[in-house]
């Protein structure tokens, strides 16, 4: 092929011979502008300005996923927190099939153990409570068994990246985790 040309369009350089084509300009788009928000956190938890930060599906008191509600199924920020560490405290070891190696050690670690270990509870409570997203830290870390009832009680504050949340059990339920 002698020719530079296709048809009617020329190619330039190459196998194809013939003038070279004019390279393009390159064109940088603008920079998005840059807007600050800083999410401030009222009584309920949720972002008052901008996006929050941390969203969860809400659970209902069954601990269900609650849908057909729209945004309003949603937790933010605080809430979010707050649910993600009940969810990590009541997800026992070896109970999640994608990865058994994860879960509160109830029956490895804690019940029936030899002894007085509530040392070691509160440490394990602390440790699954410290795992959850934005927790900072923990303090005021109790635990407490009733041997005539057969219960076991534990309280701790998580301090957040958004508040601070109330962590708790009453004997014969479930966890509760409250928010200030």
């Amino acid at each position: 092929m002698s020719s530079g040309n296709f048809g009617n369009f020329p190619f330039g350089g190459g196998p194809f011979g013939g003038p070279a084509v004019p390279s393009l300009p390159v064109v940088t788009p603008p920079a998005p502008p840059v807007i600050p928000v800083q999410p401030s956190v009222n009584g309920t938890g949720t972002a008052s300005q901008g996006i929050a930060t941390i969203r969860y599906r809400a659970l209902d008191a069954n601990g269900d996923p609650m849908w057909g509600g729209g945004q309003s199924n949603f937790l933010a920020d605080v809430d979010a927190v707050a649910q993600a560490i009940q969810t990590r405290i009541l997800l026992l070891y070896g109970e999640w099939f994608e990865d058994l190696s994860i879960g509160t050690p109830l029956f490895q670690s804690m019940l029936g153990s030899p002894g007085n270990n509530m040392q070691a509870v509160s440490l394990l409570i602390q440790q699954r409570i410290l795992g959850a997203p934005y927790v900072n830290s923990v303090s005021n870390v109790q635990t407490g068994y009733d041997p005539a009832s057969r219960t076991g009680a534990f309280f701790a504050l998580a301090q957040t990246k958004f508040g601070t949340v109330t962590i708790s059990n009453q004997p014969a339920s479930s966890a509760t985790v409250t928010t200030p």
